[in-house]
Formats: structure tokens, sequence, C-alpha cells
């Protein structure tokens, strides 16, 4: 069965920075990215996110000093498998679909989807 996206995903590591908005106990933490498309982005966290959370999130490209800002809503939530039965977990991955995004972001995102395509 095949998988119909609206836009293409670049499978791709960047470094971002994430919060559960609302959450006034979570700190801002450390992430990456898996994949990014002008509709949304897949990332890595250490701990869950309840999906339907809204995410803050700030990315990094290579080619950039300053961060891209933006809120995604997490549709999904997965815990990556052990390497190895009874090893520590490997964290979370999340799928989540921008929800306040300029176009003007969206189109940065989509120049750099192009570059490293």
């Amino acid at each position: 069965m095949s998988e119909k996206r609206k836009f293409y995903r670049l499978g791709a590591k960047f470094s971002m920075t994430c919060k559960v908005v609302g959450d006034e106990q979570a700190s801002h933490e450390e992430s990456i990215s898996r994949d990014i498309s002008k509709g949304g982005v897949r990332f890595i966290t250490e701990g869950p996110i309840k999906e339907g959370s809204v995410v803050s999130i700030a990315l990094t490209f290579p080619d950039r000093t300053e961060s891209i800002d933006f809120k995604v809503k997490v549709v999904w939530t997965e815990p990556i498998p052990p390497r190895a039965e009874g090893a520590p977990s490997r964290g979370f991955e999340h799928g989540a679909e921008f929800v306040l995004i300029t176009e003007e972001q969206r189109e940065l995102i989509d120049q750099h989807i192009a570059l490293f395509k």
C-alpha cells in the first residue's frame, strides 16, 4: 500500500530545541529532526510527548546561524526500540504538523529541502 503525501519529505538530521507549550515544568530539550517537509517534521526526544500537544521548535539548518522558530502539533509518538534486549531506551520519535508558521518560514524550509535533496 503506497502512502500519499502532500509534500516531499527530506530525510535529514538538523539540530533543534523543543518545548511543550503550556507545560510550565517542561524545559527546552535538545532534539534532532529525522525528516522535514513543508507540512511538518519528524523528530526525536528523550521523553514522550502526548499526541495533540503543541510544541515550540527552534530548528537550525547547517548553513544558517539563526534558528527558524515555529509551532507544531504532535500527531503521533512512538518509542524507539532498544538496539538489544535489555538495553536502555533510545528515546521517542514524534510526527508533527506545522500549526503556527509563516509563509516565509515555510518557503525557507522548502528552499533547504531543495538544497539538501
